[in-house]
């Protein structure tokens, strides 16, 4: 079990782009301390870091600690991690190796039912971090379009020919001008001109 709290010590303690996860706002200071041996310290903010995406849209990006680890009781009804509880089943199946089996067996029916609350508010925050996640992945994709899209019309603005611009524009040019000439002839007949 040792194992598991080293792993969870870890994750716990998670760092991404030289930024801690469950830090809070806090994110250069390492979050918890004392997960394996107890008691379980948490140094970070209780504030979540927050990316705002454009006017009302804005996303808790980096948890904090004490929000994504821990939970009410439901035997004492008290805020408590899941560290505690994990430490608490260690030494509950210690004791039950050292011969306490029934006082044992009593305190990890306890235990197991805190281990239970403890993960449905895991999964819990795990559904509301899926959310962030792809929110962000919307994000990223709308703006890799958006760069495409940049990318495509200033390619067709540089790769304009600027001597077919100006042949074309001299055609256009030649094209009104001749319009012009007709309408001016067809302007001038006049009804006297025509009876005459």
């Amino acid at each position: 079990m040792n194992g598991f709290l080293e792993t969870l010590e870890t994750v716990a303690n998670a760092k991404f782009d030289g930024k801690y996860l469950f830090s809070g706002t806090s994110t250069t200071q390492e979050p918890y301390s004392g997960i394996v041996e107890g008691p379980t310290q948490y140094q970070g903010s209780s504030s979540t870091g927050v990316v705002v995406l454009s006017g009302d849209d804005d996303l808790d990006v980096y948890l904090a600690g004490d929000e994504a680890f821990q939970f009410v009781d439901p035997e004492s009804n008290e805020l408590t991690d899941i560290f505690s509880v994990i430490r608490q089943v260690c030494d509950d199946l210690q004791s039950a190796a050292d011969g306490n089996l029934e006082e044992a067996g009593t305190r990890l029916d306890s235990t197991i039912e805190s281990l239970e609350v403890a993960s449905e508010h895991l999964l819990s925050v795990v559904g509301r971090q899926a959310v962030v996640l792809q929110q962000l992945d919307r994000v990223e994709e709308r703006t890799e379009d958006l760069q495409f899209q940049a990318e495509s019309i200033l390619s067709d603005l540089r790769s304009t020919d600027v001597a077919s611009a100006v042949v074309t524009l001299q055609e256009e040019q030649n094209l009104l001008q001749f319009t012009f000439a007709t309408t001016t002839r067809l302007l001038e007949t006049s009804l006297l001109n025509f009876l005459g």
